[in-house]
């Protein structure tokens, strides 16, 4: 249970959206079988997989089952930038509509369509070049931990394992080493990208700089399709993990507290907050968690912990701390102590993988440039705790930021969002077991309280929405995702893909 809860806290405030989820339309299986599929198969080294193939079930898989009723046409497999290149001319000369999947945690499900989809999954490796960390797109941040490592060297990163970098790089790419040295998209050098004629373009500060400063926050499936990245890593530090956890009764105390404790803490700590409960049952209080990495010598952390304590004005019930080196780290944070690499998969990914798929979840977030006054904080309290439902589990997750976060201009690259004290997350989840799907009546309860939840706490945030939590029913979410980016992103958009290739519900342009 502790391995299951973790991943759903951390899936948390990247939790997936379903409602509002605009599908592409649907093409007649005549138009389907017309397609000249065998020929795309012939020009290309990967693999065309079609709904008569024994793999298709598992190939079009996305990491959450209510998006299992989305059947496309093909799903190609490429294993080179060429691949891809082959697959988009074939797409734009038939007419097909086309998605590009990398690790297939599209939160609004943008990574799966009644077309075509584009899967860069098998392009995964992982090699240094130099003091360069260069990658395919389907490395999933399992891999990407691992590979690098025995260099004693990291990549900011999510908290996911099977999230792939190919999406998270794209978006910005928060994580534990955010603080210290920005979003993964902050560390970027290169991109080799697929364009919508099927160029293969080199995009770095150089050779097409316009691209590669919407390619850094641009956010996934709007200019092309990156088939390989090149990073700058950083050193990879111990990691100190702690855990302190609170009654119900002192969440008001602890979230004041943790909100002005985050704003004066080291760069070297990332801390996080969780509200979470499960059912309906009033005798289960819900749970109030603060934890969080050090990233120094875990003597330091001692007196930030006491000072916290301090702040909340009492004692956490229980408290907890292990030092690991950052790849066990991170793998503890991944939910896979008693997993090898091979083990931290989704199942299917590889004969050893262990992870299942997520059932149901929906979530929305904003960021938050300044602490929720005590008017704020009841509004959560009281949004959190509304009208509990059997079987519902249901988190808020605060992460703060600030740090070499901030430190960077809004408009040095396409991710906006510098100005951010912490972001704050609604998520709701129900364990579906496989095969079944959750009634209307209980999809419309998770859809209602999350959205009641986000409302009542928006007027406190920046109105800012992370890119990569993708959310389909923001209203503003030219804004919300890219601010005064957006104009210049669109003009990028037009250079790049004047057709509108690459196209989705929220899509650029």
């Amino acid at each position: 249970m502790e391995i299951r809860m973790k991943r759903r806290t951390f899936l948390g405030t990247g939790a997936v959206t379903a409602a509002g989820l605009l599908l592409p339309p649907a093409v007649s299986q005549a138009a389907s079988e017309a397609t000249p599929w065998a020929a795309l198969q012939r020009s290309i080294d990967g693999a065309v997989v079609l709904p008569d193939d024994p793999r298709y079930d598992t190939v079009r898989a996305l990491a959450l089952r209510q998006f299992d009723a989305i059947r496309p046409q093909a799903v190609v497999r490429c294993e080179s930038a060429g691949d891809v290149a082959e697959a988009v001319r074939f797409a734009v000369r038939h007419r097909i509509p086309t998605v590009a999947r990398s690790g297939g945690h599209s939160f609004a499900g943008y990574s799966t369509t009644t077309g075509m989809v584009i899967d860069v999954s098998p392009m995964d490796h992982l090699r240094m070049a130099g003091e360069v960390a260069r990658m395919g797109p389907g490395c999933q941040l399992i891999d990407v931990e691992e590979g690098l490592a025995p260099r004693g060297v990291a990549v900011p990163t999510g908290w996911c394992p099977t999230v792939a970098i190919g999406g998270l790089a794209l978006g910005g790419g928060l994580g534990f080493l955010t603080r210290m040295h920005g979003v993964a998209s902050d560390r970027m050098l290169r991109a080799q990208v697929v364009l919508a004629d099927g160029r293969v373009v080199e995009s770095d500060e150089r050779r097409h700089p316009d691209l590669f400063w919407a390619l850094r926050g641009g956010g996934g499936g709007n200019f092309g399709i990156v088939t390989e990245y090149d990073f700058a890593p950083v050193p990879a530090p111990d990691m100190t993990s702690f855990t302190l956890t609170w009654p119900w009764s002192a969440a008001r105390a602890v979230i004041g507290a943790w909100q002005q404790w985050t704003a004066s803490t080291p760069d070297a700590l990332t801390p996080l907050l969780n509200l979470s409960t499960y059912g309906d049952d009033p005798a289960v209080e819900p749970g109030v968690t603060v934890s969080g990495v050090w990233l120094s010598s875990p003597d330091g952390l001692v007196p930030l912990l006491a000072r916290l304590t301090a702040m909340a004005g009492t004692s956490p019930t229980t408290s907890q701390q292990r030092t690991d080196s950052y790849g066990m780290g991170m793998r503890h944070w991944f939910g896979c102590d008693d997993l090898d690499p091979a083990g931290c998969h989704r199942i299917g990914h590889n004969p050893q993988a262990k992870l299942a798929r997520y059932g149901f979840a929906l979530a929305r977030g904003n960021f938050y440039d300044a602490p929720l006054d005590e008017a704020g904080i009841d509004a959560a309290l009281a949004a959190f705790a509304d009208a509990r439902k059997a079987g519902e589990y249901r988190s808020l997750d605060l992460q703060g930021l600030g740090g070499a976060h901030n430190r960077v201009s809004a408009t040095a690259t396409a991710y906006v969002h510098r100005s951010a004290l912490f972001y704050g997350g609604w998520s709701v989840g129900i364990d579906v077991p496989e095969g079944e799907v959750l009634e209307s009546a209980r999809r419309r309860a998770c859809q209602e309280w999350v959205d009641r939840a986000y409302g009542r706490v928006h007027p406190w945030s920046s109105g800012q929405s992370y890119q990569n939590y993708i959310d389909p029913d923001l209203a503003d979410w030219r804004q919300a995702y890219y601010g005064v980016n957006y104009r210049r992103l669109v003009a990028v958009k037009e250079a790049y893909d004047p057709r509108g290739f690459f196209r989705f519900a929220q899509s650029i342009g």
